[in-house]
């Protein structure tokens, strides 16, 4: 059984680190060949080039793509190195959070190519080490709450306030550190997201273009992002 106060991604993938290193190589080919890399490579170069800096971007584009899909690559490479099959996954899953932070702060987007992979490889390993309805209980468990508020929120306001990507990233955040762990992940991203909006609400007239609303998908890939490899450490 897994200790429910230590992420059951960890536990799983020792179970069976053979398992856990080819989930890994399949994640990596979902997030570097079949999702929306493109978009993730102009949100990096929007994000760190100044303002202005449309035209450059462009012409960086392709460079982008390549260095994401080699730091992708690399950065799971080297997790397999160091800590064999749970490593690898570990670093594939921190490498599709991240990928879905950049799409988030730009676009106010998640992919769902990303987010249902990201799910999908946390339910096969549970389904390889006999924790498939563990983990079918703490994904539907953290997400059906999302459902209902952004469901509540829309008959309220008429517009959405929460994406159907939040509530996919929640499940899989859930199914792969479990519901405790997931539980945090998402209070903490929440309380960010909120504090982030309070400190930024009063620039917004200076920028009317800008999206409005706090990103929550950008703050709990951030928080599953850091506590996927910091489970490893602590």
């Amino acid at each position: 059984m897994i200790d429910p106060f230590s992420p059951a991604l960890l536990a799983r993938a020792g179970a069976a680190p053979e398992v856990a290193g080819i989930i890994a190589l399949g994640l990596a080919l979902s997030l570097t060949c079949l999702g929306p890399l493109p978009h993730a490579a102009r949100a990096l170069l929007r994000l760190t080039l100044p303002a202005g800096g449309g035209m450059r971007a462009r012409q960086l584009g392709g460079a982008a793509r390549l260095g994401l899909r080699a730091g992708v690559l690399a950065g799971i490479a080297l997790g397999g190195t160091v800590a064999g099959g749970p490593g690898a996954l570990v670093a594939a899953v921190t490498a599709a959070a991240l990928l879905l932070v950049l799409c988030d702060l730009r676009w106010r987007w998640l992919p769902m190519e990303w987010t249902l992979a990201l799910a999908s490889s946390g339910l096969l390993l549970a389904l390889v080490t006999g924790e498939i309805a563990a983990a079918l209980v703490a994904g539907i468990a953290l997400a059906l709450p999302l459902a209902g508020l952004a469901l509540a929120y829309r008959q309220l306001r008429g517009m959405d306030g929460l994406g159907m990507g939040d509530v996919l990233l929640s499940a899989a955040i859930a199914i792969h550190l479990g519901l405790l762990s997931g539980t945090i992940v998402l209070a903490t991203a929440a309380l960010a997201a909120l504090a982030a909006e309070i400190l930024l609400r009063r620039d917004r007239s200076a920028t009317p273009g800008a999206p409005r609303g706090a990103p929550l998908g950008a703050w709990l890939a951030f928080c599953f992002a850091c506590a996927a490899p910091a489970s490893m450490i602590i």
